[in-house]
This record gives structure tokens, sequence and C-alpha cells, in this order.
């Protein structure tokens, strides 16, 4: 379950969800579930470039002569851009007691694996509930959630194997040799999955293809199920709604609408005029679904824009700006999204997280999401410890601890700057990998980015 630090009147507590996929500029970029992007886009044009707004100029706050006047407080005294987030302190050198926790989780870990290869699933639960206890590690969440299934809990499984493959997939990106343990985490998830939700288990069996290619056993459940290939698809996602009712229950109406529910739940009701973000979830065979919610409002109604699963991290949220990015109508919402994850992969302090900017605008008279600028990615692994060279294989079935783990401190931010009617300027303040400078349409941020121009071979 995610947490949520409140930090300004929008910001709200938070649980997970699925991985939606963030807009990724350089390899440090994490992948959320912001939206699920796929090779390929139909349609993603510039936004009209006719009415250009230069960064200087005060926006245009003339509505539309079809739309409603607008609910929202323009914010015309700021200026259109976004400065780049500061990126949290690195983690403290562990402590004594820390390191002891540590050694205890791996004993648990490694118990629970023994049971496990028993057939004794409900010993290889409780070995793994009393390592991450310990030590909260996405190896030990991926084989909790696979000894859950085993043991016939779905419910228990599916959350556990969605928290510890998006844990994965961070690491993944700088440390190569997670790929192995995604994939299988991913593969054990397509298997929980294909219970209920085969186009579900399709994705999953794919991505773990992408971090394990040539995988036969991942191949041969991916072929038996005859999925259909992924959408590719790229237009701004519509918000659910309109919908009108009490404060305290049209939110998880709406919330129940986007999951196709019959019921939901929210962590909280309306409160105000004013959009806000707010978490909501339903409940199924595979356990709770989660996601964080933009709440817009417009007359007498509410509508509800998906803005990404929960995966269990911590999570705080700025506050919601009503700004003018496109020339001409309503004016559009920006707002980020921060997420950070703590904890020990076999014993090193582990710290990292992103930042998204994520923007609502309006078409044929109702919200939609555009999609997100990634603003800020940090990553920090500290040493490798409590690590003995003469025998390492003690440690870690996984690695070599005195030459593949060395500490890691990878930052990376950008600010963002209007360019234009509906254009952004993304500068690099931090980090080195990427562009200096790249300028996006906003109404395509939900479109994966340009192929690279293939290097033309030497002479």
């Amino acid at each position: 379950m995610g947490t949520v630090t409140e930090a300004v009147p929008y910001a709200i507590p938070i649980l997970e969800l699925w991985c939606s996929v963030l807009r990724m500029r350089t390899s440090l970029g994490l992948v959320l579930t912001f939206l699920v992007l796929t090779v390929g886009c139909d349609g993603c044009g510039d936004a009209d470039p006719a009415a250009p707004v230069a960064a200087s100029e005060t926006p245009s706050t003339e509505t539309a002569p079809d739309e409603a006047p607008p609910e929202e407080t323009v914010d015309t005294a700021a200026p259109t851009t976004a400065e780049a987030p500061t990126p949290p302190a690195k983690p403290a050198a562990p402590t004594p007691a820390e390191l002891d926790q540590t050694r205890e989780a791996r004993t648990a870990l490694r118990a629970g694996r023994v049971a496990g290869r028993a057939g004794d699933w409900a010993e290889a639960v409780t070995q793994f509930q009393a390592s991450i206890a310990k030590n909260d590690s996405a190896s030990a969440r991926c084989e909790l959630g696979w000894a859950h299934y085993q043991a016939g809990n779905l419910a228990l499984a599916g959350p556990e194997l969605r928290r510890g493959a998006a844990m994965l997939r961070r690491r993944a990106e700088v440390r190569e040799n997670e790929s192995n343990t995604l994939g299988a985490c991913l593969y054990n998830l397509g298997r929980v999955a294909e219970e209920s939700d085969p186009t579900a288990a399709a994705a999953y069996y794919r991505e773990s293809l992408e971090v394990r290619p040539g995988n036969r056993v991942v191949q041969g459940r991916l072929d038996a199920l005859d999925a259909p290939p992924p959408s590719s698809t790229c237009a701004p996602r519509a918000c659910v709604g309109p919908a009108r009712g009490p404060d305290d229950t049209v939110l998880a109406t709406l919330v129940a609408q986007h999951y196709g529910r019959d019921t939901a739940e929210t962590n909280q009701g309306v409160e105000g005029t004013s959009p806000f973000l707010f978490r909501g979830g339903v409940s199924g065979e595979l356990g709770m679904e989660e996601g964080i919610f933009l709440a817009v409002p417009d007359d007498d109604a509410w509508y509800a824009c998906f803005v990404m699963s929960d995966e269990g991290a911590d999570y705080q949220y700025d506050e919601v700006h009503a700004r003018q990015w496109i020339a001409g109508g309503r004016p559009e919402l920006d707002f980020e999204v921060r997420e950070a994850w703590h904890g020990r992969e076999e014993g090193i302090a582990n710290e990292m997280g992103s930042t998204v900017r994520g923007f609502v605008g309006w078409q044929d008279g109702r919200p939609v999401l555009y999609g997100a600028v990634e603003v800020l990615t940090f990553y920090y692994d500290g040493e490798w410890v409590d690590c003995d060279c003469d025998d390492d294989v003690v440690y870690s079935d996984y690695w070599d601890c005195c030459e593949d783990l060395n500490a890691i401190e990878e930052v990376a931010s950008w600010s963002l700057a209007s360019a234009g009617s509906g254009r952004i300027r993304v500068t690099r303040q931090q980090g080195t990998d990427g562009p200096a400078t790249e300028t996006l349409s906003i109404v395509d941020l939900a479109c994966p980015p340009p192929a690279e121009p293939a290097t033309p071979p030497a002479d």
C-alpha cells in the first residue's frame, strides 16, 4: 500500500496500480504507469501552430464560442513555466541495527525458498513475510506473491507481485543484473493474471520477453493465449463522467465507472469546487486495484481523470494549477506527482523515484488527460554492505558482491516553459543523458518519442 505525505492543500493520502508508463527521454526514466505507451502512434500531430503564444506573453483566456465559461481560476499572474524539482537527499549509511535486520531478513528469505522447493507454500509465505518485515526488498515481494499463488490465495498474490515488479523495473534501469529477476516476476504476474484477465496476462508476458528475450517458457504461455496485438493509439485519454450526486459518493461512482465495476472506494469525498487529486480503487479476484485520479469540476457535475496506478510507493502531490498552455478556450490543468521507493535489496540501502508533471485539457467540452512529462529521476544505491569477498556466495544467491554492486548516485531533472501555443520546452538542469533541450506537443504527450535516425554505416 502506498503512502502519501500531505505537503499542499491538494495533497492527499494514496495507495497501488498497474504501471502506467511515463514518457521517457533517457535511460534514467522510470516507467510509472501514467499511460500505456506502445510502439507506433496513429494520428499524433502537433498542436495548432497558427496561434503561437510566446513564453513571455500573457496567455489568452477567451472562451471558445461553443464552450461553457470556465469554472477554474486562471493563474494569469504566474508565467507558464515549471521549475525543475529538487531531488531528495541521499540515504544515510545503514546503522548496526539495520545491518542486523538485513541479515535476519536474508535468513528468512532463504528459508522461504527452501520451503517453496519442498512444496510447503504456507511455510514459504510465513518466511517471506518475515523477511519483508525486516527488510522490504523487491525480490522478497515477488517471491511472496508467487508463494501466495501456489497456496491458492490469488487476491493476495497480485498486489505483492505488482509491487515487486514495480520496484524491479526501476532497479533494472540502473542495474542490468536485475533484468532476470524482473523477467521472472513479470512471468509470475502473467500466470496469476491468466486466472481472470488474459489480456493483462499477455501484456505481462510481452514485458517479460522484453527484458529476457528468447525465453521459450514465457513465449509458449503467450502463444497459448492467442491474444491480439496491443493497441498502438496514443490519443489523449478521456476522463470518466460527468457524475452528479452526494459529495461523499460521487467520486466513488466515477472510480467504479473507470474500472467497469458496480462499486468502488475512495479516500475522500468532494470538498469545494476546485480540482484536486484523490485515491480510488476496486476489489477483484486479484486483490485491490487502486489508482490516483484528478477530480475535475464542470458546472454542477464532476469528472475523474485516471492519472496512474498506485504501485505501493510513497507519493506526494503538488497543487493543481489552471494555466493557459494552449491559446484560447478553457485553461489547462497541470500538476506534479512525486513517487519514492525506499528499502534494501540484499543489504544495499536504496532510494529511487521520479516526478512527473501531468497535463489535462478539454476536447469536445470534456476533460482529457494529455499525458505527462518526466521532470525528475533519482537513484541512490549505497555500498554493498556486510560482504566477505573471500566467500561472497554465502551472502547472495545472485551477485558477486565484491565486483558487481558498487555505490550509484544518478540524478536528472528538467524545467518546463511554454514554447508557443500547445508546446513546451523541456530543458535539462541536472544529468548528462539525452538532449539538453527538446520541444514537445502537449496534446501528444502520450505518444512515444520519435525513433532515433539510423547511423549510416562507416565507409
